[in-house]
């Protein structure tokens, strides 16, 4: 099924998918830290009470939120380079046809005897 006037500007798309898969690594980086940090604090606590509810936010929030942003993240810079190859193998593809097309028709009179 054909979109209309769908387009997708084949030098800059690549570029913006780069910049969005570093942004997104970055957050992987934070998602790190914050790991490090949740366990540091809770290390250097000296109180199980303390410890205990540092760990259960991060575990029971923070660190699910931050997989599932990380996993999104990665699924959108993933799948927006399947449909960047997709674009571009169609657009080959229709031009292909297009000139296996123009073989078929005759040019001069002559041809077309």
């Amino acid at each position: 099924m054909a979109l209309p006037d769908y387009w997708i500007d084949e030098v800059q798309a690549p570029n913006v998918v780069d910049r969005t898969r570093t942004h997104v690594q970055e957050f992987a980086d934070r998602r790190t830290d914050l790991s490090s940090a949740v366990e540091t604090a809770a290390g250097t606590s000296n109180s199980a009470l303390i410890m205990g509810a540092l760990q259960e936010v991060y575990n029971g929030y923070q660190g699910k939120l931050a997989s599932v942003l990380d996993f999104t993240g990665q699924n959108v810079v993933n799948e927006a380079d399947k449909m960047i190859a997709a674009y571009q193998d169609a657009d080959r593809q229709m031009a292909d046809d297009a000139r296996l097309a123009t073989g078929e028709y005759a040019y001069t009179a002559e041809e077309a005897r």
